[in-house]
């Protein structure tokens, strides 16, 4: 008897160690548990390749649709790492690969984003173990200067000074591409940016060493759904003496004679940095300790959903690539917004309102049109200037308009009946296009009973991708965005 339960015994322990083993050596996710509650964690899914779409453009990433049975997601990386992944020849539909990136909303999509080539490997390829380093001790920071993790998009367009050490250097593969300073310290990373003038500048002598403290100043981008440093002179790169900041005395330690540990400086909030920072927060700072106070709040509006009634508010989805807030307001404030107030999607806007809460979440709400002070996307060199809204030929929006505001003008060649709206296709001589129209908001249209294939139609809206067809689209805002129908 006792060698029967002896080997009963062994055999569960036996089973309970593979299962243990299997859950951290591999440490995969499912991917239907990749949700929204992930947004800007690191996370590993793996599975097998359903298809891949090749960028269009040099701007454009790769996307690869995984699935592990459970859901299908995307994963999406830039040329530069395609280029170094160690088995991009094998990566095609029925593969089975393990990947690792960072969870990131896409207009309402969940996206796994890839920086590391070493990220993506076959799914069973040994898992190696990291490498312990000996953790980087950054001098502490002087008054107004910011540590990596606190640079987010609250301070977009901005001018800033942070202090790091140089983790990584890259050098440009391409004359116009830029030199590349992955910058950290015991709180987070940032990029930093300059291009061959400012290199020039430095010279060989100066140019920045991994390892290097460095103070530098720049103004804050976003490139690629991450923020970065771009430096525009050689002077705004200044190396950190440690000698002279390791004799100067600490608050501490300036009466002791002995030579001061150094310690960790503690994260600041960025409602505590330099004054004209110090009253704007960013979204992932809306907590519900903050509930009834007047605050104000700068990101990037991702998401908007129109108001439909006269008693529902429109709602602007904000983010700083970490957490998203909304600000809201009702129809008798949005009759007073200018066309510089309006919200577009991939614009920069701070906000001033009061935090409240709606089912669960924090939201500002926005109570004067002066309380909305919107940052327009610049457009790149090739698009046409559409500051002023006029009507551009179908066939001419590309992937150059995505989340700018066009107005098209063409005939009505189709309707398609979907849940909750129609789309329409609208061409003229250039080509066709996708305009959603739903029913929420076709209620509040004028013409909507003259909507019919044949028509002609003039109307504006934001240029968007529907992910699952990887079609532009026009997304219309307001049921205003209807200019005629005839």
């Amino acid at each position: 008897m006792k060698i029967r339960v002896f080997a009963s015994f062994i055999i569960f322990m036996i089973l309970l160690a593979s299962f243990v083993h299997a859950q951290g050596s591999s440490a995969i996710t499912p991917i239907n548990m990749v949700t929204q509650k992930n947004i800007g964690q690191t996370v590993t899914v793996g599975g097998k390749i359903v298809s891949i779409q090749s960028p269009r453009t040099d701007t454009t990433p790769y996307s690869v649709y995984l699935t592990d049975d459970t859901e299908t997601i995307r994963i999406v990386f830039w040329k530069e790492t395609y280029n170094q992944i160690a088995i991009k020849e094998q990566l095609k539909p029925g593969t089975k690969i393990r990947v690792t990136g960072q969870v990131k909303d896409f207009k309402g999509n969940i996206n796994l984003n890839v920086y590391n080539a070493a990220d993506i490997q076959l799914f069973d390829a040994p898992i190696s173990a990291p490498s312990i380093q000996q953790p980087m001790i950054a001098p502490p920071l002087a008054s107004g200067v910011l540590t990596p993790s606190q640079v987010n998009s609250s301070l977009l367009e901005r001018t800033i000074t942070v202090q790091g050490l140089v983790k990584e250097y890259k050098a440009p593969q391409t004359e116009r591409a830029p030199h590349t300073i992955i910058l950290t310290d015991n709180t987070g990373s940032i990029d930093v940016v300059f291009w061959s003038d400012v290199a020039a500048g430095l010279g060989s002598e100066k140019m920045p060493a991994i390892g290097q403290t460095l103070k530098i100043s720049g103004q804050v981008n976003e490139f690629r759904n991450k923020m970065q440093i771009k430096v525009s002179k050689a002077s705004d790169i200044i190396p950190i003496n440690e000698n002279a900041i390791q004799s100067a005395p600490s608050p501490t330690t300036a009466a002791s004679s002995a030579a001061p540990s150094i310690a960790q400086p503690e994260p600041r909030p960025v409602e505590e940095e330099p004054s004209d920072l110090s009253d704007t927060l960013a979204p992932s700072k809306i907590t519900d300790a903050l509930l009834g106070n007047i605050v104000k709040v700068r990101g990037k509006i991702v998401d908007i959903k129109p108001s439909w009634k006269d008693t529902a508010p429109t709602t602007v989805l904000i983010s700083d690539g970490v957490k998203d807030v909304a600000y809201v307001y009702w129809p008798d404030l949005g009759s007073q917004l200018t066309e510089a107030q309006k919200p577009v999607i991939g614009n920069a806007v701070q906000v001033e309102g009061e935090v409240t809460e709606f089912r669960g979440k924090m939201q500002i709400k926005v109570t004067a049109p002066d309380k909305i002070v919107m940052k327009p996307k610049q457009l790149s060199a090739t698009a046409a200037p559409l500051s002023q809204k006029q009507i551009i030929d179908i066939g001419k929006i590309n992937k150059e308009y995505l989340n700018v505001t066009v107005a098209i003008s063409g005939n009505i060649t189709r309707i398609i009946s979907v849940k909750n709206g129609r789309l329409l296709k609208v061409t003229d001589s250039t080509g066709t296009i996708t305009v959603p129209l739903w029913d929420a908001m076709a209620q509040s249209v004028k013409q909507n009973d003259q909507i019919r294939v044949g028509a002609k139609i003039i109307l504006q809206g934001v240029v968007m991708i529907y992910e699952q067809r990887n079609d532009i689209e026009i997304k219309l805002i307001n049921a205003e965005d209807i200019i005629s129908v005839e």
